[in-house]
């Protein structure tokens, strides 16, 4: 099981520290505390396959935009909906 570091996964999905610990907090990732026991917990770490995972998802929601995107161009028409301000 590879970890990566919380500077790591903020690279690999070119986000923010802040914006990593928001996805942690809505349950969109989840990180694993490695080092001390106790009230602290020690360092936060996230399994590689997991982050490999969310990317994937990412990339998948994209291309699902993209195609809802084309059926309303190809439905109404790119010059209607540019008139509109809707792309």
């Amino acid at each position: 099981m590879d970890l990566l570091t919380p500077q790591a996964v903020c690279h690999m999905l070119s986000i923010s520290k802040e914006t990593l610990l928001q996805l942690e907090k809505d349950g969109k990732l989840t990180s694993i505390r490695i080092g001390k026991t106790g009230k602290t917990g020690g360092q936060r770490r996230y399994k590689k396959e997991d982050i490999e995972a969310y990317i994937h998802f990412l990339e998948k929601r994209k291309e699902d935009v993209n195609l809802i995107k084309e059926a309303v161009i190809s439905t109404f028409g790119k010059k209607v909906l540019e008139e509109n301000k809707l792309i």
